[in-house]
């Protein structure tokens, strides 16, 4: 790993996330179903930033709700509404 960070010029976080973007969507738009691939992938991402911040989760899906309910169809908000209050 060493060897191809020192060749790659080392591995950043920008660098990390833009790898990441690239890959997630050439994935999503090969797919069928892109739009709601993208809209459950948004959402997790909401979901694990609003975690890292420490709120918990049901801040995370009020959050989630308020602010992302016309960007993520209903099935997949409820989706995420039963894994946050188990």
């Amino acid at each position: 790993m060493r060897a191809a960070a020192a060749w790659t010029g080392g591995v950043t976080e920008t660098r990390l996330r833009r790898y990441f973007d690239r890959v997630v969507n050439a994935h999503i738009v090969r797919r069928p179903d892109a739009g709601r691939a993208a809209a459950r992938i948004m959402a997790a991402t909401v979901v694990a930033e609003l975690r890292e911040t420490g709120r918990d989760d049901v801040a995370v899906l009020h959050e989630l709700e308020r602010g992302w309910a016309g960007r993520i169809p209903v099935d997949i908000l409820e989706e995420f509404r039963a894994r946050l209050c188990a």
